[in-house]
C-alpha cells in the first residue's frame, strides 16, 4: 500500500525545512486545480505521460525549473475524490526535486495540503518544503550552506501563493 502524502512527508529524513500558509477565498479542490496549472506548471516546461500526469491531482506531471536545471515531479495525491473516502482526507499533493542541477540540495521534498475552512467555501493552502544539502566534497565531510536558497525559495513560494490567493478575489 502506497503511504498518503502526509505519512510519506512526515517519514522523510531531512536536515531543514520551512512551512508557509495562505487563505484564498474558493473551495479546495478549485484552489488544488488552480494551484497546480498556475503555481506548479505556471510557464514552466512540462513533461509526464502525455505532459498532464494521471488523474485530477497529475500524478507523473514534471516541470522543468530551467534557471536551477532541477526537474520536481509530483509524486502522489489524496482527497481528489470530492468526498468519495469520506470526507476526512485533506486534499493534498505530494512532490520531490531531482536531479537538483545548481540548487544546493541533495534531496528536496515538499507536501502541499488544501485544508477546509468554512465548511469548505476557503481554503487555507500549506505547503511545507523539508531539504537535505549536499555535501561540500561527496564524501560526507561538511555540508553546503543553503540558508540563502531556502530564504530565496521560501520567499518565492509566498509570492505564488499570494499570487493564487488574489487570482479568486472578486
Amino acid at each position: 500500500m502506497t503511504p498518503s502524502p502526509q505519512r510519506a512527508y512526515a517519514d522523510f529524513a531531512f536536515r531543514h525545512s520551512f512551512d508557509i500558509a495562505q487563505d484564498v477565498e474558493a473551495a479546495p479542490l478549485a484552489v488544488l486545480d488552480a494551484w497546480i496549472d498556475k503555481v506548479f506548471v505556471g510557464t514552466n516546461p512540462t513533461t509526464g505521460g502525455d505532459g498532464a500526469g494521471a488523474g485530477r491531482g497529475r500524478v507523473g506531471l514534471k516541470r522543468h525549473l530551467v534557471a536551477a536545471d532541477a526537474y520536481e515531479t509530483i509524486l502522489a495525491a489524496a482527497g481528489l475524490d470530492d468526498g468519495k473516502d469520506g470526507g476526512g482526507t485533506v486534499p493534498s499533493l505530494l512532490f520531490d526535486m531531482g536531479p537538483f542541477g545548481s540548487t544546493p540540495w541533495s534531496a528536496l521534498l515538499s507536501l502541499v495540503e488544501f485544508v477546509p475552512v468554512d465548511g469548505g467555501a476557503r481554503t487555507t493552502v500549506k505547503w511545507g518544503v523539508k531539504t537535505v544539502p549536499k555535501k561540500l566534497d561527496g564524501d560526507g565531510d561538511g555540508e553546503e550552506d543553503d540558508a540563502a536558497a531556502r530564504a530565496f525559495t521560501e520567499d518565492l513560494l509566498t509570492k505564488q501563493l499570494a499570487g493564487l490567493a488574489a487570482s479568486f478575489k472578486k
